[in-house]
Parts: C-alpha cells; sequence; structure tokens
C-alpha cells in the first residue's frame, strides 16, 4: 500500500481508459478486492520472511530479504504489464487508430520510467 495515495487514482484512470463504460463497475470493483486482498496477505508473507532471515539460526542473515521479494514481484509485474500493453498496441496499431487514439501510451511513458512502450 506504500504510495497507493499517489499512484492509485493515476493507475485506476489509466485502467478505466482500457474498458467500456458499462464494466466500470466491474473494475473498480475488481480492483478495491485485489488492494484489499493484497493489505492482508503483503504483511503476513513479509514480517514472516523478515522473521526468517534474522532468527538466530538463519541459514543467511539477510535484512533486506523482504525489500528483495517485493523488488522481484514487481519486476514481475512489470513484465505482464509491459507484455500486455504491447500486445495492446500493436492490436490498435494494426486497426488503423493512430499513435495518438492509443490512450494508454502517453500515461506509461510518464508514470514508469523503467518501462517505455512506443
Amino acid at each position: 500500500m506504500y504510495n497507493w495515495g499517489i499512484a492509485g487514482p493515476a493507475l485506476q484512470a489509466i485502467l478505466a481508459g482500457h474498458v467500456p463504460p458499462t464494466e466500470q463497475g466491474e473494475l473498480q470493483g475488481a480492483l478495491t478486492s485485489m488492494i484489499s486482498a493484497t493489505s492482508i496477505v503483503g504483511p503476513l508473507v513479509m514480517t514472516n520472511l523478515f522473521a526468517y532471515f534474522t532468527k538466530p539460526g538463519a541459514p543467511i542473515h539477510f535484512f533486506g530479504a523482504p525489500f528483495l521479494l517485493g523488488s522481484i514481484l514487481l519486476m514481475g509485474s512489470d513484465i505482464v504489464a509491459y507484455s500486455v500493453l504491447r500486445k495492446e498496441k500493436v492490436v490498435a496499431v494494426n486497426k488503423g487508430l493512430s499513435k495518438s487514439a492509443i490512450p494508454f501510451q502517453e500515461t506509461f511513458i510518464v508514470s514508469n520510467s523503467v518501462l517505455v512502450v512506443h
């Protein structure tokens, strides 16, 4: 949930542009469910991971294990988002839409400096 106050509304606006108006409620419900599930599971996983790697008999004392797992999960989600958005852009271009008609392109470049969709 870190920085969700900053990234959350932007992410919801980006995703809302990709579904028809009749499915907006379903999208917002799915996002809220995902946020709730990760708010429950995340602290449990990360605190247990931290406890495992900081206990006296740990095979490796690694205080940054939760941060490493978080970065791996974030990179995985970046790869999935990139592949899905890349396919969406190709479909839009093949349908004859101009680059300015692809609503996600500019937003994705601004919001994520690592993965840029051209």
